[in-house]
């Protein structure tokens, strides 16, 4: 669906068109600091945190005031989930006083159309969905997307652990199990660890290459991976924070050494790391609905859950 058959908001005082390049830049920030400030610290990925900020994003539309500012941007992310679900990631924002004007309403449309164009041109064997984020303060959005077909698919649940104060005593692995440095000819198996472990999901997750987990490699002297013999029982991985947090985005133990201790186990030991490496928070994000109730797991390894973050989907289907 082309800009031009709903691009002109006359009565809204807006107008939409495609994302040009550099010169958009400052009023896509501009907006995303205003949204912030209203609605908290969202995650709003735009044309600016792309790997080529100044480049022409066929995705990416922007709302511009008869003034000439920016008022509002889209922005578009596409993964595929196990080998047969392409989800179409729709995001996008309108700054606060331009809000209840039917911009978020052409936007949404206009994305779901471009979507709607590309996968036509590029046929999936299986389904194809959109999907979008809500922020808790949000309630406008919120009553967008269900209005237009989205439902919740899943819930991302945020948890933290405080670390001041961790009591001391050695946490013991299960019989068979021991914990080894990271070295660089473990990287193979960590990754393969990590992506049997995660195989399947239809929650966000998106399958990475080895060449992509070794470009997020970092800090590798905080990981815990425990071994049972040549093989790779469990891995958590840490990242530290600029804020002297430490974020954990994978934990994932081997389907062979599952409901036998061996999450609690890890979960230990990397705390204790973390805590003598000076960190003064873990956090990490876990699915509710995950088959494992990892929630519980973690709520029984310390943490506590500081955000419910609903995701939304609704199918692909052709206009």
């Amino acid at each position: 669906m082309a800009v031009e058959q709903f691009g002109s908001l006359a009565e809204a005082g807006v107008t939409m068109r495609p994302y040009v390049g550099a010169s958009d830049i400052a009023g896509v920030q501009a907006v995303r600091a205003e949204v912030h400030r209203a609605d908290g610290d969202l995650w709003l990925p735009g044309p600016d945190t792309s790997e080529d900020p100044d480049g022409v994003h066929p995705f990416c539309l922007v709302a511009q005031a008869d003034s000439g500012r920016i008022v509002g941007f889209t922005w578009m992310d596409r993964w595929s989930e196990a080998a047969d679900t392409r989800v179409y990631l729709l995001s996008g924002c309108v700054a606060p006083g331009w809000r209840r004007r039917g911009i978020g309403t052409a936007m949404l449309r206009w994305q779901e159309a471009q979507a709607i164009e590309f996968d036509r041109s590029r046929p999936v064997d299986g389904r194809s969905v959109f999907g979008a984020n809500v922020g808790e303060h949000q309630p406008g959005k919120l009553a967008l997307l269900t209005a237009h077909g989205y439902r919740i698919a899943f819930t991302v649940v945020d948890m933290a652990h405080d670390l001041n104060g961790l009591p001391d005593g050695d946490i013991r692995l299960p019989e068979g199990l021991i914990q080894r440095p990271v070295e660089a000819a473990h990287h193979p198996q960590i990754h393969q660890v990590i992506e049997e472990c995660f195989a399947g999901a239809r929650n966000g997750y998106r399958a990475r290459t080895y060449e992509e987990y070794l470009r997020d490699v970092q800090d590798i002297d905080i990981w815990c991976v425990v071994w049972a013999g040549d093989d790779i029982a469990a891995v958590v991985v840490n990242e530290l924070q600029t804020d002297g947090t430490a974020l954990t985005p994978w934990v994932a133990v081997g389907t062979a050494w599952r409901r036998r201790g061996v999450g609690l186990a890890v979960l230990g030991r990397t705390l204790r790391i973390l805590a003598e490496a000076g960190v003064s928070t873990a956090r990490l994000s876990t699915v509710a609905e995950n088959p494992n109730n990892r929630v519980r797991l973690y709520e029984k390894a310390g943490y506590r859950v500081t955000a419910w973050q609903p995701r939304y989907r609704k199918p692909v289907e052709a206009r």
